[in-house]
């Protein structure tokens, strides 16, 4: 029917404008040929694609091992192991939780007064940094071991202290968690060439930014509530453990003597949930509206990645010791403590009761309120301590000290680590600040002030 339609046309045209007719509807005919074809073998490809890659246990491997080497890790918790210088870190990677295991070695600065015989060995290497207090640099080694061999060899190492070859040794102090923390911060990535997936070194993660990747947004993790608090002197403990995606709790009362007097949990936590959303109506941070209380052992089932929050007057490492399963979720403590009086009434099991709910229906308030302070201090939540404000000022001065190419000198004590010099420093020993006038501490400042200046 086309060609009649061809030679209709044509008859009512000239014959030169009939041969470009005839050239145009060849050069159509061409292309539409050319569009059939290519449309035939996209339709091979994409059968054969499907034949030859099939979905397999390794393809899903592989998958997963993109996703964790190369996506943005939200760090939800970095814990200590059983095994020195190994650590367990939770992550958060693509609405996934994670557990791997992170090595950090032990690393430490030694100042020579003569210089080895090699600037780099295995467990060494010649380096250039500031060193407290701007003491002058020798021949700068920096020590990178593993921390069963520091624990080993720490002795020996503090004896060579005393060698007059010796100017200080530096950073000893820095306990492995501290320097990951400042390493890892709460956002971090794996670096190109890595191909482990459980078993990661401390140089194998780089600190990232939070700008591209928001640390925990909201909705972004499930939440189990954790509630422990017990009598000063006596044998009364009150457990709860809600589970928030299930909508279910579980509350163990312990006392001397088998005397109920909870009152009706179902009631008082609609009752307090009813109070606090008429005091304050926008509060979106609320848990649901009904809440399942049982007094029986509840199987704790994962819907997605759960955090479990810990507010107990008892350390998470006793808790831990007590109840192994912990483990097997990133913990995050809220530092709340309830007077250690609560109990000391007749109806302490209602007092109790009521704390308890109370709590848990802040318990989402207080995580999002430690949350903006992990994204500030850029920490893992699950690292927070009970003054996060010292403590992050620590994480900030650590970082600011490293990043200007600076040895640290933080310890656990009062004193500073100078090399070991602060051992033999006079006025270090002088620890009764309450006898310092405020004069001398204007003084102080004023100076400081004018040094700055």
């Amino acid at each position: 029917m086309e060609l009649g339609f061809i030679k209709a046309d044509s008859d009512n045209l000239p014959r030169a404008e009939h041969c470009v007719w005839i050239n145009f509807q060849k050069r159509k005919w061409r292309f539409q040929g050319m569009q059939r074809n290519i449309g035939q073998q996209q339709n091979k490809k994409k059968k054969s694609f499907s034949i030859v890659r099939p979905v397999t246990i390794g393809g899903f491997i592989q998958k997963a091992q993109r996703t964790l080497l190369n996506n943005t890790w939200q760090v939800l918790q970095i814990a200590s192991t059983g095994t020195a210088g190994e650590f367990r870190l939770w992550a958060l990677v693509q609405s996934e939780l994670h557990m791997v295991k992170l090595i950090v070695p032990r690393m430490f600065y030694a100042n020579l007064r003569t210089p080895k015989a090699v600037e780099e060995g295995a467990l060494f290497k010649k380096c250039n940094r500031t060193l407290p207090r701007s003491k002058p640099v020798h021949n700068l080694y920096l020590y990178s071991v593993p921390e069963e061999v520091f624990h080993e060899f720490g002795k020996k190492m503090n004896l060579e202290q005393t060698d007059s070859s010796v100017e200080g040794v530096y950073e000893t102090q820095v306990t492995p968690i501290f320097r990951a923390l400042v390493h890892v911060g709460c956002v971090c990535k794996v670096l190109p060439g890595v191909q482990s997936l459980d078993r990661f070194s401390l140089d194998e993660l780089n600190k990232a930014s939070g700008a591209r990747q928001p640390y925990l947004p909201k909705d972004s993790l499930k939440h189990v509530y954790f509630y422990h608090h017990k009598h000063s002197s006596k044998p009364q403990h009150m457990f709860a453990l809600f589970l928030t995606p299930l909508k279910k709790a579980c509350i163990i009362v312990v006392d001397t003597v088998r005397t109920n007097l909870m009152p009706n949990m179902v009631s008082l936590y609609q009752a307090e949930r009813m109070a606090k959303k008429e005091k304050n109506p926008d509060d979106d941070l609320l848990p649901p509206e009904e809440i399942n209380f049982e007094i029986h052992f509840i199987k704790m089932i994962k819907k997605g990645p759960t955090l479990l929050a810990i507010q107990s007057a008892m350390d998470i490492h006793d808790l831990q010791l007590h109840i192994p399963h912990f483990i097997d979720f990133p913990q995050a403590q809220i530092h709340v403590q309830d007077m250690e009086e609560l109990y000391s009434v007749l109806d302490w099991q209602k007092v109790g009761a009521r704390a308890i709910i109370r709590h848990y229906l802040n318990s989402e308030r207080v995580l999002e309120l430690m949350a903006e302070q992990c994204r500030y201090f850029h920490l893992p939540l699950g690292n927070m301590p009970a003054d996060p404000t010292l403590f992050g000022a620590d994480l900030f001065f650590a970082r600011h000290l490293i990043k200007h190419n600076h040895v640290l000198w933080c310890s656990p004590t009062d004193k500073p680590d100078l090399g070991g010099s602060q051992e033999n420093d006079a006025r270090f020993s002088y620890t009764d600040y309450s006898l310092v006038s405020l004069t001398e501490i204007a003084q102080c400042l004023l100076l400081s002030l004018k040094l700055i200046g």
